[in-house]
């Protein structure tokens, strides 16, 4: 056998040299797509949204107009025991003057009226004072509310002077009354904490809507 015979049987003898590294790499089960399946979750979150009405979006400026609007009923109510008391006070005070127009216990029936008007003047005279002293602190820093009415909750996103400084989402369950009274939908989050929205701010299909959406659900 010659040399060059020899020398390539002894090569068809040799076993195959091992793959290079890459193309076990390759022969390596695929990993799975996460780069795909994340960009399938914005896609069916578009879909869903897509489904649900768009949100009925409007702005409230809250200024002491605002605040004095708010307060209408409060302003109401002061000025209502105000001038109650005022008048149980002076004829409390004249009963105590002038007894004979009183007759028997003409004394202690004047005394009665003089503290009953003394307290419902007080009462009135300190929800005056109270409700003025919103009204120009909400003057001072004047704010702005932007809503968004979606299908089961709301956002209001509250910004001052331009520069966003908080934002909430409520569910419409989640109120705890709602009032609508003097042009404006007052929406109470708690006893004393109240979101409102003015219905001039919204078409009549919109205002028409917004209350199906603030309607309580039917049992």
């Amino acid at each position: 056998m010659s040399e060059e015979q020899k020398n390539r049987h002894d090569a068809q003898a040799q076993p195959a040299a091992a793959a290079p590294p890459t193309a076990a790499a390759d022969a390596q089960p695929a990993e799975p797509n996460t780069t795909a399946a994340a960009d399938a979750q914005p896609a069916e979150q578009n879909e869903q949204a897509a489904d649900e009405p768009s949100p009925i979006r409007c702005t409230a400026v809250l200024d002491g107009k605002m605040q004095a609007r708010i307060g209408r009923e409060n302003r109401s109510t002061g000025i209502l025991f105000a001038v109650l008391g005022a008048a149980a006070l002076a004829f409390g005070i004249l009963f105590l003057t002038l007894p004979a127009l009183g007759g028997k216990g003409a004394s202690f029936f004047g005394w009665l009226l003089a503290v009953l008007g003394g307290l419902l003047l007080l009462c009135g005279v300190t929800l005056l004072l109270l409700l003025l002293r919103s009204v120009r602190a909400a003057g001072k820093q004047v704010m702005t509310n932007e809503y968004a009415f979606y299908e089961n909750y709301f956002t209001v996103t509250t910004a001052r002077r331009g520069e966003e400084i908080g934002s909430v989402r409520f569910g419409y369950t989640d109120l705890y009354k709602i009032k609508e009274k003097y042009g404006l939908l007052q929406l109470f989050t708690a006893p004393n904490v109240v979101y409102p929205v003015d219905t001039a701010a919204l078409s009549p299909e919109e205002l028409a809507a917004l209350r199906e959406r603030l309607a309580p659900p039917q049992p």
